[in-house]
Parts: structure tokens; sequence; C-alpha cells
């Protein structure tokens, strides 16, 4: 069994709303146990009786697969779900989310029963239905928390190259006192430390702003390439080139719109290597599609093993609380990527 994680642990904070779910489960089929089953990816949870355990997915007994596989209600009878412990009736259905992933299952354990009437399936089968918004909403919360610690992370680290630099300089400034050209050299560069400081917390505070719906999206028309002239000014790697035909309006959050821009470029610039990054905007019958490139000639395929980062994690999250999407394109023959972000035209 897996240990529980601080990921994990998040779970625990569902259980006043799977407590009473879980008791909902036994009293209106009659059996002795409900349970939550959730699936995180990278571990499957069972959540009852203010208990949670996690499992590694090869770890996880098989019948948890099994409902979590299944597009329907399952029942098993004399199954073996941990140690040694035979049980009587095992029941199964799975909740899914409104794009129709699976996000878990709800499970009914009996030591009397061996079957459920028509009603009771039905009844079980509606639970599932009331638990699908509580645990989407639950993962979209705990994305978007995942979303602000990298930020900050990277926020933190951002400030420390102009807290050293500020640092540095006045120490040589002691040294260079009697030198006014030198002075003057030294100054200027403490004001564009600061300056990057100033910057970096105002990002910061854009980006998550104190209110009470700080995970609302401040939705506001946006003319696209006045929004990519604010992200050029972001890339201090490297410089960024606008092509587009016309002026195109979009509407959504410019501060997340403009982080998940940058956070882009920066990965992209990891990866290639050369900083003069190139959009092209289109627009289509309902989106706007913004290439994004160091080499705007190529020719790309569209892949699905694409390398991962904190930046590109942060960016694809942004884009999509605005209902869009991130594609990452390769070209076969010289490795060079180019990255395809969809955002509709209609309010996010």
């Amino acid at each position: 069994m897996k240990k529980n994680n601080d990921e994990t642990l998040s779970s625990l904070d569902l259980y006043d709303i799977i407590g009473p779910l879980n008791n909902l489960i036994a009293k209106s089929i009659n059996v002795s146990t409900g349970q939550i089953l959730l699936n995180s990816g990278d571990s499957l949870s069972v959540i009852y009786q203010k208990q949670i355990k996690s499992f590694e997915p090869d770890q996880a007994p098989a019948i948890y697969h099994e409902s979590l596989s299944s597009s329907k209600t399952i029942i098993r009878n004399n199954i073996t779900l941990e140690g040694s412990e035979t049980l009587k009736f095992y029941c199964s259905t799975p909740i899914l989310s409104k794009k129709g992933d699976t996000l878990g299952a709800i499970i009914a354990i009996d030591s009397r029963k061996d079957d459920l009437n028509a009603t009771e399936i039905a009844l079980f089968e509606n639970i599932a239905q009331i638990a699908a918004p509580i645990l989407e909403k639950h993962f979209e919360t705990q994305k978007i928390k995942k979303v602000f610690t990298d930020f900050l992370h990277k926020t933190v680290h951002d400030l420390k190259n102009p807290f050293t630099s500020i640092a540095l300089t006045a120490e040589l400034l002691k040294r260079k006192a009697d030198d006014s050209k030198t002075v003057n050299t030294l100054a200027q560069r403490i004001e564009k430390a600061n300056d990057r400081i100033f910057n970096n917390l105002e990002r910061l505070k854009s980006a998550f702003p104190i209110h009470n719906s700080s995970f609302k999206l401040n939705v506001q028309e946006i003319i696209l390439s006045q929004l990519l002239a604010q992200v050029k000014q972001d890339f201090t790697e490297g410089n960024a080139m606008v092509k587009n035909e016309k002026e195109i309006a979009i509407y959504g959050d410019p501060h997340r719109l403009r982080a998940a821009f940058t956070h882009l470029l920066q990965h992209l610039s990891k990866l290639s290597g050369i900083n003069n990054i190139h959009f092209t905007l289109t627009e289509k019958e309902t989106h706007t599609e913004i290439a994004i490139t160091n080499y705007p000639n190529e020719n790309f395929e569209l892949s699905t093993n694409e390398p991962q980062s904190n930046a590109l994690s942060i960016a694809k999250t942004l884009i999509e609380m605005h209902r869009g999407k991130i594609s990452t394109a390769q070209n076969p023959q010289t490795g060079s990527y180019c990255f395809y972000i969809s955002l509709p035209l209609t309010t996010p």
C-alpha cells in the first residue's frame, strides 16, 4: 500500500462530503459499507469510515481496476479484496466527468446480500451522478493549487537573480566610489535589477489576486496583438516577433493568458536553444490559433511524446482554464518544435 503524500491527503478534505455519500450508499441499498474509489492517475485511493487507503496502480486489488475500467455497474460475489478476507457481495459503478472521463467509482460491500434489484441499482447509479460534480470540482481545485505552487516557486527563483545582482553591485560600489563613470554604470545595473524585482512582484499579484474568487477568470475583451506585445516585454531571454493578417479579439483573463504565453516561451527557448521566436495568428470559424516556433517556415507534425516541464504544465493549465488547448508539433527531420494554442472566440 502506498504511503499518504500531500496530494493523497488532500482527498481527506473531501471527507465532510464523501462521508455522507458513503452513508447514503449504505442506507439507500441496505449494505454494511459504502466507499468512494478515486483515480488520481498515479495512484488509487479508497475513502471509507474516516480512513483513506492509497495504492500504487500495480499494487491495487484487481477488482478496483475492474471497477474503474467498467462503463456500467458490476456485481461480484465471494471475492478477496485485501488479505484473506472474502467478501460475499461487492458492487461498484463508475463516477464520470462531464467529458466522460472516469474520476473514480462508488462501491458497496456487504456480508449478507448477494445481489441488487432494479430499484437499488437505479439508486446506486444516481448516487454516482451526485458524486461526479463534487469530485470533478475537487480535482480542478487541486490542479489550480499545483499551478499556484509552481508559479510561486518560479517567481521566487526569478527574484533571487536580481537580489544577488543588487548585493554584488553594492559591494562593487564600495570599492569604486572614487570612479564616477564606474559608479554610474553600477547604479544603472541596480536600477535594472530593481525593475526586474518589481515586475516579478506585479506578475505574482496580477496572476493571483486576493479576493473571494481568486481562482476565477477576470474575463474581458483582449486584442491579441496587444497582449503578445506585453508578452514580448516579459520574454527577456530573446526576441519575439508577431505575424497576423488582421486584428483578432478574444475574451479571457489578460493576466492569466500573459503568464501562459510567457511560460510557454520559456519552455520553447529551453528546448531549442535559439531565442528568436515567432508568433503566427490565424482566425478560424470558432477559435483563434496561435503558432509559436523558432522556425516559422518548417513543416511540423503533431506529437504525442512531448518533453515536459513545470513551465509547460503551468501554461497548459492556464490555457485550459480558458477552454483552450495547447498542442505540440515537431519536425521529424530537424527535431525542432512548434506549439499550437487554440483559444475560443467566445467568452470562456
